[in-house]
């Protein structure tokens, strides 16, 4: 019997393991009722808000990669137009360490209890945002809509910051097409 709640608490240790690893924090929106098996080609359209052509190029290129992947091929005469957003944002951070001082008292007929929970050297760090929508050509009509982020460390060379961008697009485009 132990060893049988052991095997139990073993594999469920592993399974949480490996769910965080293939987490994926892309957030889709998307038309209901558009049936996107007839999607086959698309028309990249740059973006008109970034400051950044560097970080730009380095969308543009994983997009037509996972696209690509994905069977959609570069065309003038396509049938959704990609249009990608960028922007590093400085967000809180999420603290790895907190401290908890909790209280209670137990009484003959009930009891009472309290405690806080206190991050411990949280600050700020940078995130790179991306988002990435297909607007139907015939009338300019958003179809679907995807988006994520991570962090971005400060001070990463060119291939991290190749790396990073690489994995949020891939994350996004992991939830294309939509599974309705």
């Amino acid at each position: 019997m132990k060893m049988k709640r052991l095997m139990i608490g073993a594999t469920l240790a592993l399974t949480g393991v490996l769910a965080g690893c293939a987490s994926n924090n892309a957030v889709v929106d998307y038309d209901m009722d558009y049936d996107f098996s007839q999607i086959s080609s698309y028309q990249w359209q740059p973006s008109a808000t970034s400051d950044d052509p560097l970080a730009q190029d380095r969308i543009e290129q994983a997009v037509k990669a996972a696209l690509s992947a994905k069977g959609l091929s570069a065309s003038e005469q396509a049938d959704v137009r990609v249009v990608t957003y960028a922007k590093l944002e400085e967000r809180a951070k999420k603290s790895a360490f907190s401290v908890g001082v909790g209280g209670g008292s137990y009484g003959s007929s009930g009891g009472v209890g309290g405690s806080v929970n206190v991050p411990v050297g949280a600050g700020t760090e940078w995130h790179q945002w991306i988002r990435i929508d297909f607007v139907q050509v015939s009338d300019n009509k958003l179809i679907w809509r995807g988006e994520a982020s991570d962090v971005w460390p400060e001070g990463a060379n060119v291939v991290k910051k190749d790396k990073i961008t690489r994995a949020i697009v891939e994350q996004i485009i992991a939830n294309y097409p939509p599974k309705k």
